[in-house]
């Protein structure tokens, strides 16, 4: 069973406020600074919890994505050099609800899902054409676009994704990710919104959806995103797994 109860805003406040008291006797802790990017992002304040939620990943005292000095580094060698450079990160950033990257367009802590991959890849064409790379005329029309990868997608086999499945939870049991195991879990609706995407994109569809309908009884407002993820999930090739959400969409109204 999914974890149904709630927390009201005074106790979040709360909780900010000793949080950053901790942080002004030492503000050095990677998880201090998770926490409290948690406790703005379920505040409503995005802008402060992204950058929080970056000065967690850069005091990460093992790192597994880019950090900021590294990004800073890469964003001037490539004007130094006129290198082009395509920023994925700010792409899957601007697809995603509240604009803050996690499990909506990341299988793990480093790799995108297939919505994030094919995102990327046609950021990278459209690049290419803005350079001349390949003529600017190339490009392909949705249908088009959505007939190639559900064919790629069918060519992978049904196994693909329970080896998907696999994979991931040999790369968590890694990164011993266990012994936080109770800093992830979500607590608010859009986190069981992000947990269901994930879900989704290693091919459980049914924990999916018990995951999406934690968060739909804690804010309906939030069925015209799982709407658009029904849409995005037919554009990226999978139109079953789109048909499927839209009917236990409407079984749910009924």
């Amino acid at each position: 069973m999914l974890e149904t109860n709630t927390v009201k805003p005074s106790a979040l406040a709360n909780a900010l406020a000793l949080y950053r008291k901790a942080e002004s006797l030492d503000g050095e802790q990677a998880l201090l600074a998770y926490r409290i990017a948690r406790v703005l992002d379920r505040l409503g304040r995005r802008s402060e919890a992204l950058e929080s939620y970056r000065r967690a990943r850069d005091l990460d005292i093992c790192p597994l994505r880019i950090i900021s000095p590294h990004e800073a580094v890469l964003t001037r060698l490539a004007a130094e050099t006129k290198t082009p450079l395509l920023e994925v990160g700010n792409i899957l950033a601007a697809n995603i609800p509240g604009g803050i990257p996690g499990n909506d367009c990341y299988l793990d802590h480093v790799h995108p899902t297939i919505r994030g991959q094919q995102l990327i890849a046609q950021a990278i064409a459209g690049k290419l054409r803005e350079i001349r790379v390949i003529p600017n005329g190339q490009s392909w029309a949705e249908e088009k676009r959505r007939e190639a990868y559900q064919r790629q997608l069918d060519s992978l086999g049904p196994g693909y994704f329970a080896d998907g499945l696999r994979r991931v939870a040999w790369l968590e049991n890694w990164a011993r990710r266990q012994r936080l195991f109770d800093e992830t879990l979500p607590n608010d609706a859009l986190g069981y919104l992000r947990l269901g995407f994930k879900r989704l994109e290693l091919g459980q569809e049914d924990e999916a959806w018990d995951a999406f309908d934690e968060a739909l009884k804690r804010d309906q407002a939030l069925t015209p995103l799982l709407k658009e993820h029904a849409q995005e999930l037919l554009s990226g090739g999978r139109p079953l797994a789109a048909s499927n959400l839209l009917e236990k969409l409407n079984a749910r109204r009924e």
